[in-house]
């Protein structure tokens, strides 16, 4: 039996995307009969998605040696990481068989291992030619949770009824402010938000207009989008969980990193043009998308693209290729 770690981090104005992606590979190799363990750079927040799964929560970056004890001798460590620094990738590589490096942009020049990026359109990134590093890149080896790996056709309502929101962690506002402007210019429209960490104020608002959702599992967020005939939301890993459930959305660009990924949609024709939140016509662009999918023929067409492009197995992928080259 194969010793597995999974290093990153999440919680607090890091988000959760960074979990949810190790979640699925963490799920990959339990299908493949394994034990992978994760360790958490994190606040105590991420615990209440963590149920029923072995993991160690403390900062493993300044905290070096502690984690160093746990993953020696390791046969897979797998790294998702914005904050460790190139020093520690290098060192961790040195102590376990077969490193594993999940990657958005080019970030730094990884040691020698495996090289993962998920995101579409990865594969047309300048990454480096080198004979120690496998790439593995591009929309097929997207990260969705088991929620989201069998997936049946969507099925296209002929009217739009329901509308989910999720601004994701650069919330700021966003979340009531879209809510306000869904709900005047579309008073039937039934919505729904997913919310973290906003004020209270700004969630009494909402809940004066809309439901309001937060702390959701992969099995609920799942049903809500299922539920939902068409989304907005922020650009991040919401979206490839979306494309997977065939429901079209808006989406909103909240942070740099986010512009690669979503203008790759918008050219694969699964998404119209991402909004930023500061733009002087915001409101405006808003309603035109919206308007958009309200045609059941657009959004069946873009459904279709969606589950075409993102088939849930990315996560399985990444796993038995591990488990082919340890």
């Amino acid at each position: 039996m194969y010793n597995i770690f999974i290093l990153t981090e999440g919680g607090g104005n890091t988000g959760m995307g960074h979990i949810s992606r190790c979640l699925s590979v963490y799920q990959a190799f339990e299908k493949r009969g394994y034990r992978p363990q994760l360790i958490i750079n994190g606040t105590t927040e991420v615990s209440r998605v963590l149920n029923g799964i072995r993991y160690h929560l403390f900062d493993w970056i300044n905290e070096e040696e502690k984690m160093k004890v746990l993953i020696r001798n390791a046969d897979v460590v797998l790294i998702d990481s914005y904050k460790c620094p190139q020093v520690l990738y290098q060192q961790i590589a040195y102590l376990c068989r077969k490193a594993v490096f999940i990657d958005d942009n080019i970030r730094l020049e990884y040691p020698s291992g495996i090289v993962v990026n998920g995101v579409m359109g990865a594969e047309k990134l300048n990454y480096p030619i080198r004979t120690d590093i496998d790439y593995l890149l591009g929309a097929q080896y997207a990260f969705l949770r088991s929620a989201f790996w069998d997936i049946p056709s969507r099925n296209i309502n002929s009217e739009v009824k329901s509308a989910m929101i999720s601004c994701g962690g650069n919330d700021v506002g966003l979340s009531s402010r879209i809510t306000k402007i869904v709900k005047e210019q579309f008073p039937a429209l039934k919505i729904s938000v997913v919310v973290k960490d906003i004020l209270q104020s700004e969630i009494d608002y909402i809940q004066e207009h809309a439901n309001v959702f937060a702390g959701l599992g992969a099995d609920d967020m799942k049903k809500l989008m299922n539920e939902s005939d068409i989304a907005i939301t922020a650009a991040g890993q919401t979206t490839y969980e979306l494309c997977r459930m065939g429901t079209p959305f808006v989406a909103l660009l909240t942070a740099d990193n986010q512009a690669y990924s979503i203008a790759n949609f918008f050219k694969n024709g699964l998404v119209q043009e991402a909004i930023k939140p500061d733009d002087e016509k915001f409101e405006e662009l808003l309603i035109s998308q919206v308007k958009h999918l309200i045609d059941p023929d657009v959004r069946k067409k873009i459904a279709q693209k969606m589950q075409i492009c993102i088939d849930g197995s990315g996560s399985v992928k990444l796993a038995d290729y591990i488990l082919h080259h340890i």
